[in-house]
């Protein structure tokens, strides 16, 4: 099924790794845990639109579960904070033609080879409590695998509104979650820094030949992560 969505949401980057593990064990903080891969298969001309395939990786007591979805992501004019996202799930092993027909809607054609594409991998750290913060606001904490980056570039951080209607205390919704979660001595706002988003970061690695993360790569190292009991790979 398509779903289309809208999004409002800013990104942070965290000053360092330990200041990031030390944001993530607060007390009164829970997270679960996925593990994401996700090509992008448009043309860079278009630096708007991102069209993407993503494989999310979950754990639970039976082993790992893979779920596929195709999707795209087009920024709100001059509001770097608010896009629109269109996206839908397919299988690669179970129907193949409703899989060409899903990517058509996209503009794209169905890749024989995922490895061609620009990749990103991440684990991702879903808030679950505290229910105050998590009813207003999805926080999510992205632990980058690939592309490699210093340690202490490594954790982004994503809060996106669940109220999706934009209002005029938009700005002051995000500053009073940002002060309750006292962030302000663990991250900086990277939501206008275009260069720093997942497509960007992918589309670099990809130009400069560091093209050697694969897709079973890729699995066998979320896989590994997903099971390790401390956060943030260690």
């Amino acid at each position: 099924m398509r779903i289309q969505a809208y999004e409002i949401e800013k990104k942070y980057r965290f000053f360092s790794l330990p200041l990031a593990e030390q944001f993530f064990r607060q007390p009164n903080f829970l997270w679960r845990k996925i593990g994401i891969l996700q090509w992008y298969l448009n043309e860079k001309e278009d630096t708007d639109l991102s069209i993407r395939i993503r494989l999310t990786l979950k754990k639970d007591e039976e082993g790992f579960k893979e779920e596929w979805e195709i999707g795209s992501k087009r920024p709100v004019p001059h509001h770097p904070e608010q896009r629109v996202e269109t996206q839908t799930s397919f299988s690669f092993s179970e129907c193949p033609s409703d899989v060409a027909l899903t990517l058509e809607e996209f503009g794209v054609k169905l890749p024989g080879d995922l490895d061609r594409y620009p990749v990103l991998a991440k684990i991702r750290y879903i808030m679950v409590k505290p229910l105050k913060i998590v009813r207003v606001a999805e926080v999510v904490l992205d632990h980058f695998i690939y592309p490699i980056m210093k340690r202490g570039e490594r954790v982004h951080l994503e809060l996106e509104l669940r109220d999706k209607t934009p209002l005029p205390g938009q700005a002051e919704q995000f500053e009073s979650l940002f002060g309750r979660l006292n962030l302000y001595t663990f991250a900086r706002d990277i939501t206008s820094k275009t260069y720093l988003s997942n497509r960007s970061l992918a589309e670099r690695a990809f130009e400069e030949g560091k093209c050697g993360f694969g897709i079973e790569m890729g699995r066998m190292e979320i896989e590994r992560l997903l099971r390790a009991k401390e956060p943030f790979g260690r």
